[in-house]
């Protein structure tokens, strides 16, 4: 799903899970009490060094909602979930977060508000 109206400054397309990440980030911003910010993770060959919340496997969105930490895996609707993922989704349900896999807004906004589908 391209989203021309989020391509990168310099021209360049974003690939599809980066579009709809950026969707759902830029749609739950306009709700009240969310705070999300992207959770970037790699790692640095030169300082040998990992970088990002949980890595691997810490979701791609992650903030808060009325106090309650989340954590929102972004998915087009043919993408695989990795172990490591779904450990880390369970993680944060278990400690009273609020965590999920979106393939959609709607999605997202479900899982903020506590109606998660698995």
């Amino acid at each position: 799903m391209a989203l021309p109206h989020l391509a990168r400054t310099c021209g360049e397309k974003m690939n599809a899970e980066t579009a709809l990440l950026q969707s759902i980030r830029l749609a739950l911003a306009d709700i009240p009490g969310v705070k999300l910010w992207r959770n970037s993770m790699g790692y640095d060959s030169r300082a040998h060094v990992r970088y990002g919340i949980h890595n691997p496997g810490g979701s791609d969105l992650i903030g808060f909602f009325e106090s309650r930490f989340c954590a929102i895996e972004v998915k087009t609707e043919s993408g695989r979930m990795a172990t490591e993922q779904l450990d880390f989704i369970q993680l944060v349900r278990s400690h009273g977060g609020l965590a999920g896999v979106a393939r959609s807004i709607s999605d997202a906004k479900d899982i903020i508000n506590g109606r998660i589908k698995d």
